[in-house]
């Protein structure tokens, strides 16, 4: 009877034990949000460091995209998170993220590049390393049909 009794009383402390509702061990929004404010609110070396651009073009990136409505924050990332953060997701995730986030950027080309008017900066034209690349018909080459400029 003690051999049974013991037993039950083994069988609902386990029970008990079993319906503990666990928490988890970190808290992934919390770790995301530390690590995206190190990065932004440290040095610029830290920065380029780990996003490959200091905090300043980081922040232009992200207003251009935003202002071009070319990429927003979804219910659980911020546009910061997008293309700064590849960190603490699932590769699915970071897959999907990275390939939002590259879309975007190439679209920013009608933006950035634009047909040039065909006159040539003087840091350019002045220096002789760089000026014959894009003088017109220097030295018998013609230069493209079509110039741009960034």
């Amino acid at each position: 009877y003690i051999c049974f009794s013991f037993g039950v009383a083994i069988n609902v402390a386990y029970n008990n034990q079993s319906s503990i509702p666990r928490e988890p061990y970190t808290n992934k929004d919390q770790e995301r949000e530390f690590y995206m404010n190190s990065i932004l609110n440290g040095s610029d070396v830290h920065c380029i460091g780990h996003i490959r651009m200091s905090k300043h073009v980081f922040y232009e990136l992200c207003n251009a995209l935003r202002r071009n409505n070319l990429l927003c924050s979804t219910k659980n990332m911020s546009i910061q998170e997008q293309i700064g953060s590849h960190f603490y997701r699932s590769i699915e995730s970071m897959h999907r993220c990275f390939h939002t986030v590259l879309q975007a950027v190439l679209k920013l080309y009608h933006i950035l590049i634009k047909p040039s008017d065909g006159t040539i900066q003087p840091e350019i034209r002045n220096n002789y390393r760089y000026y014959p690349w894009f003088a017109r018909d220097h030295m018998g080459f013609k230069s493209p049909k079509v110039s741009y400029s960034i």
